[in-house]
């Protein structure tokens, strides 16, 4: 029983287990985007999310952010979604994406910062911003 323990913990804390739920985190975000799906990005919300989105910026319930990131994909309909960049932020827990988020006219830079708890990728802050 000891053994199926640590061996199941050793297998949470490998850089392995831990790549493989950030690349599912970073095919799910890419897929709403690419769908304009606000709800698959917004799953990953935690309850409270700093939220920038062109003039509104502030810290919001998951709800009201979730239904901001809304009202900003259907204004904003995406042509096209890339990761730039993802890793992990200098002295910190937290993870970090960078992507540019194509609109039939504007471009605009999404930064997002995330942190795992209890196993699950959590987003703290999303800034989407134009080009």
């Amino acid at each position: 029983m000891q053994t199926a323990i640590l061996l199941v913990l050793a297998m949470l804390s490998s850089p392995i287990f831990a790549q493989t739920l950030g690349s599912v985190f970073e095919k799910q975000i890419k897929s709403g985007f690419d769908q304009n799906k606000a709800a698959v990005i917004s799953a990953y919300f935690a309850e409270r999310v700093q939220l920038e989105l062109e003039d509104q910026s502030g810290t919001y319930s998951q709800q009201q952010a979730a239904s901001m990131l809304e009202d900003f994909l259907r204004n904003h309909v995406a042509e096209e979604f890339n990761i730039i960049k993802s890793g992990k932020a200098a002295r910190s827990e937290a993870n970090f994406l960078i992507g540019e988020l194509k609109s039939k006219t504007i471009l605009f830079r999404v930064y997002m910062l995330s942190s795992e708890l209890a196993g699950e990728v959590v987003v703290h802050s999303l800034s989407i911003t134009k080009i």
